[in-house]
């Protein structure tokens, strides 16, 4: 009987210890792991416009928070640096080797981005693109939405929604300061850059295009002086 009794209590252990591990009960790991937060790993490639307003294509090669590449009309620039996100996840501020300093603006899917630095080169960039296309007058047509945002030091942000609505040559751009109406001229096909001057506000305004032309990057800058605090940058995307 004893040896009965001892049999039965090994078969029951046995299946208790099967029903905890099937339950997931019993280990102690602890908690799993928080999510990852995002990052820009991985390869951009759009349009820069220069201090001098020239315009040039450009790469960005993100892994992680360093920036291992930059380069300037298929050119290694020798430039690196690190690109952490801000306290808001559109944007993203980072640091070069030569001590510039800058953000990027990016869509809700983080595929697409306006950057702008301490020097005034801006530009627009799509991760994973392969090329810059050919452009026209009427890619800036339709709705487009997105952020704004304003900065002093590249280290403290505001941010707001913003919106536009356009028909070559013709945008009404809608934020928190209201509705803002520019006409602009003919769009550099090569670098797929609109520039204008704002009707409402007296601002210089451009618009650049990601590759895939369903990005907007703008700036309005009503002078330079005291840049970057003279100026709105926005990241849209076409709707």
């Amino acid at each position: 009987m004893n040896q009965w009794m001892s049999h039965l209590r090994f078969v029951a252990l046995c299946f208790c210890t099967v029903l905890v591990a099937a339950c997931g009960g019993g280990g102690d790991g602890g908690p799993p792991p928080p999510p990852t937060a995002p990052d820009m790993t991985g390869t951009w490639l759009g349009t820069l416009e220069d201090p001098n307003a020239l315009m040039h294509t450009t790469s960005v090669t993100i892994s992680g928070t360093s920036i291992t590449e930059i380069r300037v009309n298929g050119l290694v620039t020798g430039r690196t640096g690190t690109v952490t996100m801000s306290p808001n996840a559109q944007v993203f501020v980072f640091t070069l080797n030569d001590g510039t300093k800058g953000a990027f603006f990016l869509d809700s899917n983080l595929t697409h981005a306006a950057f702008v630095d301490d020097e005034f080169n801006f530009g627009v960039v799509q991760k994973g693109a392969s090329a810059v296309p050919t452009y026209a007058d009427a890619d800036i047509n339709g709705s487009w939405s997105g952020i704004a945002g304003t900065t002093t030091d590249f280290n403290n942000f505001s941010i707001d929604s913003s919106t536009a609505n356009c028909t070559h040559p013709t945008c009404t751009v809608t934020d928190s300061s209201g509705p803002n109406t520019v006409t602009f001229g003919s769009v550099d096909t090569t670098f797929g850059r609109w520039q204008s001057i704002s009707s409402t506000t007296g601002a210089l305004v451009a618009a650049f295009l990601s590759p895939d032309k369903q990005f907007a990057g703008t700036y309005a800058c009503n002078g330079f002086a005291g840049f970057p605090g003279t100026c709105e940058f926005t990241a849209w995307k076409k709707q």
